[in-house]
This record gives structure tokens, C-alpha cells and sequence, in this order.
């Protein structure tokens, strides 16, 4: 097994928050990890993004330099549920600009999360990113703030911000047409929306990995608010348009869709991006969609670590 060498990663530093090591042949990329306390979304449960961030470090890994922009990174939540506690292997193969891989527990069955990635991507999305920036520019008619606790602070921010970002804002806003949509600002520990504190890929650009979990919160919140249940991943995709650069402003938002199915297991389907603050006007960074189940059991635990007040 090699060691880890991403340039100032905290994923990959002393102590590191995902794998400690990897190996590498003419395959592709394999890691181990155990599935710590500090990896949990749901009481007990891992949060989403441990996996997706870790895939993306592999594939980073795996790659000649660093991965490419467009970046376009697909996951599927199923097989095996995982559990604090379980140890699981991570693999990740490439064929050119295509990267596919998985996570598993190491004493076999279905894969919990399996990926497929495109660095860099051809062009798409254009009409999806366009709506994005039209939905932004509209005038909101209100906008209601909901503070509840944040799990995954240990994934987005670097170690020495962590405590800082206990809590974060999001923001239900109405616009004229009746819609609504989640927004969620990115802000540094001194509250300025600058996303400096959040956790960089080799020291670099934000890490996509930190990105798509800010994006899986917020577009599965929409979709927990408009189904009024909790829920999980199934399914989500994100296309990085450009890099995220640290100090720049950036914030997220989420819309719901649509739901199908019945009140003890509703899909809802959302979508929403990434937008950094610019002169001009907020500028598209990221265009993503996916879908979460929703059940009643989940409602409970929606509840009880919701802790939301007018500001």
C-alpha cells in the first residue's frame, strides 16, 4: 500500500478523515477504509458524501495530473446499506476520460455506491444552466430562513473551521411565478461569503467532493421540504462547468421537481447548481439533478435534528 500524497488535503493529512493509503496497478486504483463516527449523516448511517468524496480522491489519484474541467461525476446510492462500524473497499478503473468505480463491504454483496465519471466532459447541460440563471435573476416575492444542524461539516470544511460551521442557513425562496427554490450560502468562519474555509483538491480549487455534498444537501432538502419526509440518496449528478476558486463567493440552491409514489415511499426528483458571485451577476459553476427516497420513518429524524427559527 502507498501512502497518500495529495499536496495539503485534509482528507489525506495525519489523521486522515477517509482512506490513510492506496494501491495501484495496471487495473485501476484500490483503498480500504472503516466507516468511523465521524463519517455519520443519519444517526448511524454515513453521510453521502464520505463516498462520493472519497471516489473523487481516487480518481484524482488515479489520474496523469488532476482531474480535468467540464467534470462530470454520476452516483448511485443502493445495494448493501452501510453502518458505523463497517470497513469497505473502494475501487476506481479508467478507460482515457472515463473513470468508473465502487464501493463495497469487504465481506462481499452488492455495492453500496457505484460512479461513473467523465474528465473532462464534452459540452451539455446548457439549457438546464441557462434556467438556473433565469430563476436567480427573478424578483423574490419572500424568503423564509431555516437553520438546522450541519452534517457535513466534517466533509466540506477544512479541520481548523469545523466548529464554526456547526450550523448553516438555508433559505426558502418564493418568486413571483409561485416556485420556490433552496438557496444555501457558502460562507468562511468569519461569515464572509468567500468559501474560504472550505476543504481544496491537492491545495487548489474547492474539492468536487466537498462541492457535491453542498449540492446533495441542498437539492435533497428541497425535495425532504416538498414531501414533508426525510430521506436518502439514490441518485445524483453533478457537471462542474469550471473550477470553484477558494475566496471567490459561491452558494448552491435546490428545487423540487416533482414526487411519485405513496406516502410510505415517495421518489422525489430535484435539481438545482452551483453559482459563484460575480460583477456581472451570479455566474452557473455547476449544473446538478437527482433523486432521494423519501419514508415516513425518516420524518422523525427530520424533526428531531431540525432546529429552525425566523432570523
Amino acid at each position: 500500500m502507498k501512502a497518500v500524497k495529495h499536496k495539503e488535503c485534509y482528507f489525506c493529512d495525519p489523521g486522515r478523515f477517509l482512506f490513510p493509503e492506496y494501491d495501484r496497478d495496471a487495473e485501476g486504483i484500490r483503498a480500504e477504509m472503516e466507516i468511523g463516527p465521524q463519517h455519520q449523516g443519519w444517526p448511524g448511517i454515513p453521510h453521502g458524501g464520505v463516498g462520493m468524496t472519497s471516489l473523487i480522491e481516487l480518481a484524482d489519484l488515479l489520474h496523469d495530473d488532476t482531474l480535468q474541467y467540464p467534470l462530470l461525476v454520476n452516483f448511485r446510492f443502493g445495494g448493501d446499506r452501510l453502518f458505523i462500524g463497517d470497513s469497505v473497499v473502494l475501487k476506481m478503473q479508467r478507460r482515457d476520460h472515463v473513470f468508473e468505480g465502487l464501493i463495497a463491504k469487504k465481506t462481499g454483496g452488492a455495492p453500496y455506491l457505484t460512479c461513473s465519471f467523465e474528465s473532462p466532459a464534452p459540452p451539455m447541460f446548457g439549457k438546464e444552466m441557462i434556467g438556473l440563471r433565469e430563476l436567480v435573476d427573478q424578483p423574490v416575492v419572500s424568503s423564509s430562513p431555516l437553520v438546522m444542524p450541519n452534517f457535513a461539516n466534517r466533509i466540506v470544511y477544512t479541520r481548523e473551521s469545523q466548529e464554526l460551521h456547526r450550523y448553516r442557513t438555508f433559505k426558502f425562496k418564493e418568486i413571483d411565478t409561485e416556485r420556490v427554490y433552496m438557496k444555501c450560502g457558502i460562507t468562511d468562519g468569519l461569515e464572509n461569503a468567500g468559501g474560504s474555509d472550505i476543504n481544496r483538491l491537492g491545495g487548489g480549487y474547492l474539492h468536487p467532493g466537498a462541492l457535491i455534498t453542498i449540492l446533495d444537501e441542498t437539492l435533497g432538502w428541497a425535495g425532504f421540504f416538498a414531501a414533508w419526509q426525510g430521506g436518502v440518496t439514490v441518485a445524483i449528478s453533478a457537471y462542474f462547468l469550471r473550477p470553484a476558486k477558494p475566496g471567490g463567493g459561491i452558494f448552491s440552491i435546490g428545487v423540487c421537481d416533482g414526487t411519485r409514489g405513496t406516502f410510505s415511499r415517495k421518489m422525489v426528483n430535484c435539481s438545482g447548481g452551483l453559482f459563484a458571485r460575480a460583477a456581472s451577476g451570479p455566474e452557473v459553476i455547476a449544473y446538478s439533478m437527482g433523486k432521494w427516497l423519501t419514508r415516513p420513518e425518516f420524518k422523525e429524524k427530520m424533526l428531531k435534528y431540525l432546529g429552525s427559527y425566523s432570523l
